[in-house]
């Protein structure tokens, strides 16, 4: 199998960008059940209802990637947790690896459309800058700080922190493991699916 017969059709202008999108507006309920409580502990941890005892801590920081990689695994498979679970435990079968020669299957396959490809990166980076300045600039804003403490959801004093995490974890992270997932399909989790 030559990698000219592996390599798939271009890639178009923004394709992954626009299939991240679709993925991550699939099953929106159990993707729900896997950013809030991602989110809410990162907004707990930050201070958010307040100081944290150290043993609550470490625990609540191991919990935020537990529900993340369920997410990201969610996105793999397409909507299917399950069968993300599958593509990427078969990223360490290493016969599939050697025998249908998946590693060149990935250069060729960026070598075809690596213009749409650079383009679809530049697209995301400006996207996760843009979000990212623009939660900043939303969670330093005085007056939702002093609305959050007046109803009691904030910790006096405890800043724009804890509002920037919550926000970070609901929105950018999200966006960001969806694009993760689908370029890890289109580069060779699918080809190796279909190989098997």
């Amino acid at each position: 199998m030559s990698i000219k017969t592996m390599s798939t059709k271009p890639l178009g202008y923004a394709e992954l960008i626009t299939n991240s999108e679709r993925v991550r507006r699939k099953n929106s309920f159990i993707k729900f059940l896997f950013v809030f409580p991602a989110a809410f502990i990162a907004y707990i941890i930050h201070g958010g209802i307040g100081p944290l005892l150290q043993s609550w801590f470490i625990n609540l920081e191991f919990l935020i990637p537990m529900f993340q990689t369920a997410l990201f695994l969610h996105f793999l498979g397409k909507a299917n947790i399950l069968k993300g679970f599958d593509k990427f435990v078969s990223i360490f079968n290493g016969d599939a690896w050697q025998k249908n020669k998946v590693l060149q299957y990935i250069p060729a396959n960026v070598a075809n459309s690596w213009i749409p490809f650079f383009v679809n990166l530049m697209i995301f980076m400006a996207m996760m800058i843009g979000f990212q300045i623009g939660l900043s600039i939303f969670s330093k804003m005085g007056f939702i700080q002093s609305f959050l403490e007046k109803w009691n959801i904030l910790y006096p004093n405890a800043g724009s922190a804890p509002i920037y995490a919550f926000w970070k974890n609901s929105v950018i992270v999200p966006i960001a493991l969806s694009f993760l997932s689908v370029v890890s399909n289109w580069l060779f989790l699918d080809k190796l699916n279909e190989i098997k």
